[in-house]
């Protein structure tokens, strides 16, 4: 399992240092202001190095490989909520009691990276998504809160 993630991660990786590498991968990326393709490299490279600067915690191997085991174990009941915001949010809750806060909170800013940089229009660069996915990292710090309910009645939708 262990190697699996690890190559699952040097391939994210190696796609990210090649679509940033790729000078027309900006021409597939909806730009979250304007909801459509972004205009200019220059506008889309400003977007990720300011999305890159952006603070955000840090986490380990380990505790990656546990984060990819949960998601794979949640993502359908995340989706089943039916609101993109509140998958976010629950998945950030589950992390952060299942893991740690700062596991939770690299992978909702990391995440959106990738979103930003993935050279696809099928996939949205949210600075919302890591927003509603902290809201729920904040609230799985309480290991009792029940991440659902809290997420359903925290989230507008």
């Amino acid at each position: 399992m262990l190697k699996s993630v690890l190559t699952l991660i040097a391939l994210s990786n190696l796609a990210l240092a090649s679509s940033e590498a790729n000078d027309w991968c900006w021409t597939k990326e909806e730009n979250p202001a304007t909801k459509q393709p972004y205009t200019s490299h220059e506008e889309w490279d400003n977007d990720v190095i300011a999305w890159k600067m952006k603070s955000h915690s840090n986490t380990n191997i380990v505790n990656l490989a546990k984060a990819f085991r949960l998601y794979s174990k949640e993502k359908a009941k995340a989706n089943s909520f039916g609101h993109d915001k509140v998958a976010h949010c629950y998945m950030g809750c589950r992390l952060s009691q299942s893991i740690n806060y700062n596991t939770s909170d690299y992978l909702a800013w990391y995440k959106e990276l990738k979103d930003v940089t993935d050279c696809s229009l099928d996939s949205h660069f949210e600075q919302a998504d890591y927003v509603a996915t902290v809201l729920g990292a904040n609230a799985g710090k309480d290991k009792s809160i029940q991440c659902e309910a809290y997420c359903l009645t925290h989230v507008p939708h």
